[in-house]
């Protein structure tokens, strides 16, 4: 277990080792715990500082990261994935991020306005943070993720806050997008985080009600990539194994529960799929995707039911920011699904992240 906690003073830019006794010493006046995220706590002490809990969503009843946080003003940020953008977009801080893991993947507007404007730097060197952008930027805060093996000491003893950001193991939609209250209490900006992620249950609370009460058919749904003669699938508790169902449609896989991904040999989902209604892809292409292209990877494929009845839809992350803003979009991403699962229910939405593949394609 990796167990870290850091001090983030007042009017230092150090993080410095607290003992758990030092951080105990203010007493803990309220808990908060997330609705649907499953990765934080945050407790408000008596001297109206936060201690913030990470917990390690691969390693469950771990502690990831103890952060004792006293409210700073925070004018510099450095990022190493693309979906903290979406976070500090939405808390009207993209001014003060400098500097962002692969800057060439960014599809935020705004945020690729201020990467060619040279205002936020490239990080990133390969799967790597380049150290030297770092030390020279000297961030504040750099917002970071637990996975990979990557030690972070080095950025610590030198002054940089790391916060390690886990919204991507979160096994619930609005569990991704409920991490901006981490982000809210580190910038102070807790009632717009607060309110901001309040308006976005609402409207996700009320597709899916809406779909609940409907009591339409649910359709079967798959979603899988093919890579080097297997196919990968999400298990039943991931993210959107839960956005399938909250669309009105059963997941094939929804009983299997796992850390990783349901590896397949082709023959033995090619069974599991014959029959299934719709088949949802993500790809990552310049054009669009086709049923014409679908037919000429694999020519098997165009006998199972989601192909010869023209329910295959996808999301090219080339194009839409499924892997940036989308965390924060978890009610565009249900209501996507449920116009094509149940167009009825929705008849004038237009797609943002999943469309169906047009029939003639």
């Amino acid at each position: 277990m990796r167990f870290i906690i850091l001090f983030f003073t007042l009017c230092v830019l150090a993080a410095c080792q607290q003992t758990p006794s030092e951080l105990t010493m203010a007493e803990v006046v309220a808990i908060e715990r997330p609705t649907y995220a499953k990765g934080f706590e945050i407790q408000h002490l008596s001297d109206s500082s936060q201690l913030i809990i990470l917990f390690n969503l691969e390693s469950p009843g771990d502690t990831l990261q103890k952060i004792h946080w006293k409210p700073r003003e925070i004018n510099s940020i450095a990022c190493v994935s693309t979906t903290h953008i979406s976070m500090l977009n939405h808390l009207n801080r993209l001014e003060d991020l400098k500097g962002v893991g692969f800057a060439d993947r960014v599809l935020n507007p705004q945020a690729r306005e201020r990467i060619q404007s040279g205002h936020i730097a490239n990080i990133s060197t390969g799967e790597d943070i380049d150290a030297e952008i770092i030390y020279g930027m000297q961030p504040q805060l750099m917002f970071v993720y637990p996975f990979g093996g990557q030690s972070y000491d080095r950025f610590l003893k030198r002054g940089i806050g790391c916060v390690q950001i886990s919204e991507y193991l979160e096994p619930h939609p609005l569990g991704r997008a409920e991490w901006i209250k981490v982000f809210g209490t580190l910038l102070n900006e807790k009632e717009k985080a607060d309110s901001l992620f309040a308006a976005i249950e609402s409207q996700y609370n009320l597709i899916k009600t809406t779909v609940q009460q409907s009591a339409l058919k649910q359709s079967s749904v798959f979603t899988a990539t093919y890579s080097n003669g297997h196919w990968f699938s999400p298990p039943g508790n991931s993210f959107i194994a839960q956005a399938f169902s909250d669309a009105g449609a059963t997941y094939i896989y929804a009983d299997s529960i796992k850390a990783g991904n349901i590896i397949l040999p082709y023959e033995k989902l090619y069974e599991h799929v014959y029959n299934v209604d719709y088949w949802g892809k993500i790809t990552f292409e310049r054009d669009e995707l086709t049923m014409q292209r679908i037919a000429q990877e694999d020519e098997r494929l165009t006998q199972i039911k989601s192909y010869r009845e023209g329910n295959i839809f996808y999301c090219n992350a080339a194009t839409a920011d499924y892997h940036g803003d989308a965390i924060m979009e978890p009610q565009v991403i249900l209501a996507d699904l449920t116009a094509i699962f149940h167009p009825e229910i929705l008849p004038e939405h237009q797609p943002v992240y999943f469309k169906r593949i047009k029939a003639n394609q």
